[in-house]
């Protein structure tokens, strides 16, 4: 039996190494994503702004080198190469059909080249590998070790979520769902839950604001991103004229034009990213409606903010309206594909680019999955639980990700998209062995 499993366990480090290695080479010489590209600019070269958040701009400047994204890649070729072979090293054992293991192995592929993309996204996505494969090997474990591979997965949720510390309150549901998923090994109590899912929830918060701290970043408050996304879309998207023009008064602080006019706001103002009118929405020779708030404005930030609140509390109809509008976008969610010319490595990298083309990661295709697995579920079964948990863990993530909505860019919900996926999948190949 000992042989068995050590042949498997092998099996599954070959396949993982194999999967992890065609995505690194494919990737190779990485280039960073813009988000990580700048916080770790802004950091190293003294500006030492919040912008960025304030974990994420640390964990990408530990390594000053101007190789740091080929030391990065390793760093996550590493955790990947562990997480996926502990997860293989599962699904082997439960696998009754090579197809569940042909699609667990072309999941892990996409998402090994999503995380060599390199964003705080991918960031997120590959501690939450390590999470599902500690934790859901940590079965086979006895005693103390056990143990110690459920403090590594819980610790891996909290580090992945440090990087969008807003989309914490999700993570006991994703737990919850991990656990399910070989139906709950770890007994639990409710207090024991309870203090769990608040650990959870408030730890990357505070270590968001630990970094803060200890780097001594100067506020440049990141959440106008989302307040300026609200109130242009409120000024340029509202039926009711009295809520628009509300919207432009409260925009008016942050424009050279005086007034504001309507029609020069939303001649540049695209609802699929924030960034339109303040940085590319205005024709050459035209200067942009908004101007952002600079570092250090504190006073204009407070009034601007006090602003921003008291048009959403007044204007609700409005704000959800323009929400839903904006969420929408989300339900198909995709990106331009980077078909590049035909290389080697274009030919390893277009898998993903036609899954993101055919939208596979949006917001439709996960829902339809969900609803198409609850109507086949059996009420108060053990899968029933798993689905209404990775339910409640995709919805709050969509939810929050819609109220902080600043684009509707895929990477933003992918991570989400792939949980589901992979769970699921994970999930099934449990009940096969059941």
């Amino acid at each position: 039996m000992k042989r068995v499993s050590d042949s498997r366990s092998m099996k599954s480090f070959r396949l993982s190494f194999l999967i992890v290695a065609v995505a690194f080479l494919s990737r190779y010489p990485f280039l960073g994503a813009e988000d990580i590209a700048n916080a770790r600019e802004n950091l190293l070269t003294g500006q030492r702004t919040d912008f960025w958040g304030s974990f994420s701009p640390w964990f990408f400047s530990q390594i000053p080198s101007n190789k740091w994204e080929i030391y990065y890649g390793l760093l996550f070729a590493s955790i990947l190469v562990v997480s996926l072979a502990l997860i293989f090293a599962f699904s082997l054992a439960r696998a009754t059909s090579r197809i569940s293991i042909a699609v667990l192995v072309t999941l892990s592929y996409f998402t090994s080249l999503f995380i060599f993309s390199f964003s705080r996204d991918g960031a997120l996505l590959v501690f939450l590998m390590l999470a599902i494969g500690t934790l859901i090997s940590s079965y086979a474990r006895g005693g103390k070790l056990r143990y110690l591979f459920f403090s590594i997965s819980l610790t891996s949720v909290i580090i992945a979520f440090a990087f969008r510390p807003w989309l914490s309150i999700c993570a006991p549901f994703l737990l919850l769902s991990i656990l399910s998923v070989s139906r709950g090994h770890f007994k639990l109590g409710k207090a024991s839950i309870a203090m769990l899912s608040i650990t959870l929830i408030v730890s990357p918060l505070f270590l968001d604001q630990f970094f803060h701290y200890k780097m001594k970043l100067v506020p440049s408050y990141p959440q106008q991103q989302v307040m300026i996304m609200d109130a242009a879309s409120i000024a340029c998207l509202s039926a009711d004229e009295t809520d628009s023009k509300r919207a432009l008064s409260v925009l008016q602080p942050l424009s050279d034009s005086k007034p504001l006019k309507k029609n020069v706001l939303c001649s540049q103002f695209y609802p699929q990213n924030w960034g339109s009118v303040v940085f590319y929405g205005a024709r050459d020779g035209e200067a942009t409606a908004i101007k952002m708030i600079d570092p250090g404005q504190s006073f204009k930030y407070s009034n601007f903010q006090k602003d921003w609140v008291s048009l959403i509390s007044s204007r609700i109809p409005s704000y959800v309206q323009t929400k839903l509008m904006l969420g929408s976008q989300f339900l198909l969610a995709g990106e331009s594909p980077r078909f590049r010319p035909v290389t080697w490595k274009s030919i390893l990298q277009s898998p993903l680019e036609i899954s993101k083309m055919l939208r596979l990661y949006s917001v439709l295709p996960v829902l339809l999955l969900i609803f198409f697995l609850l109507l086949r579920s059996k009420p108060h079964s053990w899968y029933r639980e798993f689905l209404l948990s990775v339910s409640a863990f995709y919805f709050i993530f969509i939810a929050i990700s819609i109220i902080a909505f600043i684009g509707d860019n895929q990477r933003y919900i992918l991570p989400a998209s792939i949980m589901v996926y992979l769970l699921t999948v994970l999930r099934n190949l449990e009940s096969s062995h059941e």
